[in-house]
């Protein structure tokens, strides 16, 4: 027998209700909103201060040590190497990495990292640093990079030994607590300069090549006279001497070209400069 019009209606009519039910089940409560929208706003603010942290003001030592590097870096083939997303080569640029206010590539040692500024504790740290402050070759490593992990990828460096760098950096952390300092430096040692990086298969080659290689060079000394401050973020660098230089207050430097800036601009925090003439000198 075949229901009723009015039945079918009341039919209708329960699923109807049964399907609002089930919505009204699933949408979340004022409350549950509230709580999603605060962890979205931690996530962005977390990443938000991750990037902050990323392009922090950095310090780091330019090397110019292209005749003793490129004898580790010749001794590896260009068919060994392993190309970074965006670069041509796998081989680092000899030239010391420039004292310039935007990140650029060039051998260098990192020094510090996330420094927020370079103020009396930094120039002291650098003050710190002994005389002669010297950088020696300790080794000339193969080591696999860690944080490449979808591939097996090995660097091709030099270490690097440094009273100097090391006085530095433990007279600009020791206000820290200790627990912080592997997040302004994450290295074990007092500098490396990566020079190559190698595929997995040809690890054992790489080796074998830079043998005679590291007997050669283990020992040699450059002097450091100082080192860069930068910061991307407000377009900042600066050269700080080391040890007595550092105290004596003179620096000399050169410049090729002078900006003419608004000076109301200048007293403003976070202001964007633009520069209303730029002159070469």
């Amino acid at each position: 027998a075949q229901a009723s019009p009015e039945a079918r209606a009341m039919l209708l009519r329960v699923q109807s209700l049964q399907k609002e039910a089930r919505k009204a089940a699933s949408r979340p409560t004022a409350e549950q909103q509230r709580a999603k929208q605060q962890a979205t706003q931690a996530k962005v603010q977390k990443k938000a201060a991750a990037k902050a942290a990323d392009i922090a003001g950095w310090c780091f030592a330019p090397l110019d040590i292209a005749e003793l590097a490129s004898a580790a870096q010749e001794a590896v083939d260009d068919h060994w190497l392993w190309h970074r997303a965006g670069r041509q080569s796998g081989k680092t640029p000899l030239e010391p990495m420039p004292s310039s206010a935007t990140k650029a590539a060039g051998l260098h040692v990192t020094v510090l990292l996330r420094v927020h500024e370079c103020g009396a504790r930094l120039r002291a740290a650098c003050a710190a640093a002994p005389q002669p402050a010297t950088l020696t070759v300790s080794d000339v490593f193969v080591e696999r990079v860690e944080r490449i992990t979808d591939e097996e990828v090995w660097c091709v460096g030099l270490a690097f030994a440094s009273p100097a760098i090391r006085a530095l950096r433990d007279a600009w952390l020791a206000p820290l607590p200790r627990e912080e300092w592997p997040t302004h430096c994450p290295y074990a040692g007092e500098g490396h300069a990566s020079l190559a990086y190698v595929r997995g298969e040809y690890r054992d080659a790489a080796e074998r090549r830079l043998a005679p290689i590291r007997a050669r060079l283990v020992g040699a000394a450059i002097t450091l006279p100082h080192v860069v401050f930068q910061d991307p973020r407000h377009g900042l660098c600066e050269q700080i001497p080391l040890g007595r230089q550092a105290r004596s207050g003179s620096v000399r430097q050169d410049y090729r070209f002078v900006a003419i800036l608004d000076f109301e601009k200048t007293c403003e925090r976070d202001a964007v400069l633009s520069p209303q003439e730029i002159i070469e000198v």
